[in-house]
């Protein structure tokens, strides 16, 4: 009888402990999803912070400018030559498409070139950028430094030409640091060379 009493003992015993595992374990597993599920919506938080932390330093250090198009912008630059210059204006009806890029003549050797954030062929693409670009045996033309401050007084109208003149002088000092000129109001120059041609580059910096 002792034997039977303690094998029914042990018997009661062992199917507790496999209830007890078999509960414990589910819950075990479902407090450490729960403890995922927290980190992963902690950690998205903190990204989405950093995000918005990085936007409103880039913000703070480049400035930001209205998004505006090509058909826009075109008529502003057309605007500054007439008014500010004796230089000649560009027909936005002649035109060729280079990997995406927009290609006007403005000169022999010099060129506008109209970058979109997004290609549809149309008038109204938003403009991620725009370039004034010298051939190299016409890098040393005067028209194409006018050409580009006045190009960066279209993008921003609170931009004088003196700054204009200035963002251009530090681009060029930026150019072996592939870095670009800003002042904050929501417009960067570039300096780009490549076998001899050149471009002066106007980033629109947007939210």
């Amino acid at each position: 009888m002792k034997g039977n009493t303690l094998k029914i003992i042990i018997v009661i015993l062992v199917i507790a402990l496999i209830i007890g595992v078999c509960f414990l374990v589910p819950q075990i597993i479902s407090n450490k999803d729960v403890e995922t599920s927290q980190k992963d919506v902690e950690n998205t938080q903190k990204e989405e912070s950093n995000v918005e932390k990085d936007e409103q330093e880039t913000e703070e250090k480049y400035g930001y400018v209205d998004k505006e198009t090509m058909e826009v912008l075109f008529r502003e630059f057309n605007v500054e030559i007439e008014e500010n210059s004796g230089l000649g204006t560009i027909f936005d009806e002649e035109y060729t498409v280079k990997e995406g890029k927009y290609w006007y003549k403005i000169t022999d050797g010099i060129y506008l070139v109209v970058n979109p954030v997004e290609n549809n062929n149309s008038k109204q693409d938003v403009v991620a950028s725009m370039s004034i670009y010298v051939e190299k045996d016409y890098k040393d033309d005067p028209q194409a430094l006018a050409y580009t401050r006045l190009l960066i007084v279209a993008n921003n109208e609170d931009i004088k030409y003196e700054e204009a003149q200035n963002l251009i002088d530090e681009s060029l000092n930026l150019a072996s640091k592939n870095l670009a000129s800003n002042n904050g109001k929501g417009i960067s120059v570039r300096y780009l060379e490549e076998d001899g041609n050149i471009e002066y580059q106007i980033t629109r910096h947007y939210k």
